[in-house]
């Protein structure tokens, strides 16, 4: 069974052209993921929109109308980013939502993988949106693999060269959910949360002190006995990257998919992926590390759903 994977025209043409955002890169890493897929090994599916009452699971109620309807603050709509708005953010964001979740309900159902080819928006907090990110749907998928699936604990691993501070914050004091953030310490958001696990790399850090880095918090993370991993992929630490500040190479985060997948494979639990940052200038370099990273994920999908695998 191919790896399910949601996707929308809209992720990319719901942001207005003349934002300082790489709008681009979702439309061009569904390109480069069919091109180099003549295998089958990904399902395309259409999203449906994210209800707006589910969102008041995660999200203040306040919030949410106030985005629904138009009447956010400038403040906030600045914090968020994307500007300027075009009306195509009301259902884009309700379909990037709902894509996630949507490919949480393909991962549980499977027991394999699935991925989102957007979201991941970890910058948002309970009251408020931030860096690009309007709602939360890493926790959103928390809350709902939970409430709707039984799924006792969840692990989240954020792999983005930002730290994962919204998330972080929904769950400082849900033991149920371990959150896990590798990132660079001298980056967006200059004021950190405190995840479960934190591990801060100086600007600079290149392939080989990262994925040290990283083979040395993986045990903790999965210590936790989570029955469901959220892996959110962002590319955005490659050298190449205008907004990271980190060094790694295209093979580095090719090894750093590895080492999160095999430590998924050996817990035998499924895996969502969510896509994060990434933001390279040429933006060829963000392109190629988001479809090496779902190839490497719908490859190992075939393996774990097929009879005997």
């Amino acid at each position: 069974m191919p790896m399910p994977v949601r996707f929308d025209p809209i992720y990319t043409d719901g942001i207005d052209p003349s934002a300082k955002f790489p709008r681009w890169r979702y439309r061009r890493a569904a390109d480069a993921l069919r091109a180099r897929d003549p295998g089958g090994l990904l399902g395309w599916h259409a999203p449906a929109p994210c209800a707006p009452d589910v969102l008041s699971t995660v999200h203040d109620p306040a919030y949410v109308r106030a985005f629904l309807d138009g009447t956010l603050d400038a403040r906030v709509q600045r914090r968020i980013g994307l500007r300027p708005w075009t009306p195509a953010i009301v259902p884009r964001t309700l379909l990037l939502t709902g894509a996630s979740l949507q490919a949480l309900d393909d991962a549980l159902a499977s027991g394999g993988y699935a991925g989102n080819l957007a979201g991941g928006t970890h910058h948002a907090f309970r009251e408020v949106g931030g860096g690009y990110c309007v709602f939360n749907d890493l926790a959103l998928c928390a809350v709902r693999a939970q409430r709707d699936h039984g799924v006792r604990r969840v692990a989240v691993v954020d792999v983005d060269v930002h730290q994962g501070d919204g998330t972080a914050s929904l769950f400082a004091d849900d033991p149920s959910v371990f959150t896990f953030s590798i990132h660079c310490a001298a980056n967006y958001p200059f004021r950190k949360q405190v995840s479960d696990l934190d591990v801060a790399l100086p600007v600079g850090t290149g392939d080989a002190a990262y994925l040290d880095a990283l083979h040395a918090a993986l045990p903790r993370v999965f210590d936790h006995d989570p029955g469901l991993v959220l892996f959110q992929v962002g590319v955005d630490v490659l050298a190449q990257d205008a907004l990271g500040r980190l060094s790694l190479s295209r093979e580095g985060v090719a090894a750093r998919t590895r080492a999160v997948l095999d430590a998924v494979d050996a817990a035998g639990v499924p895996c969502v992926l969510l896509m994060g940052g990434g933001y390279a200038d040429p933006l060829d370099a963000t392109v190629d590390a988001l479809a090496d990273t779902y190839l490497e994920a719908a490859t190992r999908h075939a393996a774990r759903v097929r009879p005997g695998g």
